[in-house]
């Protein structure tokens, strides 16, 4: 991904400062190419998102930012260990997810992991950079 930002190589982060541009920058570059919901998460924990995430979900940004990626699949299709190490590699998952009003939908889930070091902290650490399709009007042929 071509950046013109100095602390961002090859997805990777050298400036804990900004860390919080980055992030949005990320989304940002995101949004422009996808029609899905995006969103960046640390440790399970959504840090970021773009505003088709919150459409797609009907929350709002404060209701997702710090909290776990489990809020947003319907529980009894969310299965951990199939995103136990996602760590250099993209996975791909179709699972059900469940809206703000409690209604459930089928999706593509793609998860891709960037890692990053912060600046005085030897430990490699990493963002999870998710992209959710809506398959429910694909129909079966999709």
């Amino acid at each position: 991904m071509p950046t013109n930002n100095p602390n961002l190589r090859s997805g990777t982060s050298t400036q804990n400062e900004g860390a919080g541009t980055e992030e949005h920058a990320l989304v940002e570059i995101y949004q422009k190419f996808f029609d899905d919901a995006v969103f960046l998460t640390r440790d399970r924990v959504i840090i970021n998102c773009n505003d088709i995430t919150l459409d797609l979900y009907g929350n709002t940004k404060d209701q997702l930012i710090n909290q776990s990626t489990t809020l947003l699949m319907a529980p009894e299709f969310h299965d951990p260990s199939s995103w136990a190490s996602t760590v250099d590699k993209t996975r791909i998952l179709q699972t059900v997810c469940i809206r703000a009003i409690g209604t459930a939908f089928p999706v593509d889930i793609v998860v891709n992991a960037a890692l990053y070091d912060q600046q005085g902290n030897s430990e490699e650490h990493c963002i999870r950079i998710t992209v959710v399709r809506n398959i429910a009007d694909y129909g079966q042929g999709y």
